[in-house]
């Protein structure tokens, strides 16, 4: 696949991936690494870092009150991440970098809970974006090193 495609595909995936768990980025980037050119990295990853944390700012608004949801299961969700966020704030930045870097706790819980304690919002897509670079930078990486690792083995 042709750098720009790659990059194109990534961001719109990713994105999809991050209001669902039925599409799951990191697979999808496990799958790309294998064909992509070295130079596209760079590129794919922000495009993937992108995409996800697009839809971050969705639940993250949903938390702040500015998206809502009148019923249902998704409402009962982000009420409880606010409860959740508002008894442990003090504890909000160094939630969104892990979250944000190893998904635990899950990215999309912490996305409502930053919002529903005003975490800020440029705060929030500044530390989310670096963390999912990170997280996203690693998942492209391991193939290429698990295959050097396989070479040295064998």
């Amino acid at each position: 696949m042709a750098c720009p495609g790659a990059v194109a595909l990534t961001f719109v995936v990713c994105m999809i991936a991050g209001f669902t768990p039925l599409v799951n980025a990191e697979l999808y980037l496990l799958v790309v690494a294998v064909g992509l050119p070295g130079a596209c990295v760079p590129a794919v990853v922000l495009a993937a870092a992108l995409g996800q944390m697009s839809a971050k700012m969705v639940w993250y608004a949903a938390g702040t009150g500015l998206v809502t949801f009148s019923s249902g299961r998704l409402h009962d969700y982000v009420e409880r991440a606010r409860r959740f966020a508002e008894a442990h704030e003090r504890l909000a930045t160094p939630t969104v970098a892990l979250s944000s870097v190893t998904g635990i706790p899950p990215f999309f819980v912490v996305s409502i809970a930053s919002g529903a304690v005003a975490f800020g919002t440029i705060r929030f897509l500044c530390i989310g974006l670096a963390g999912r670079i990170i997280r996203f930078t690693v998942v492209l990486a391991a193939p290429h090193l698990v295959h050097q690792l396989l070479q040295g083995v064998g």
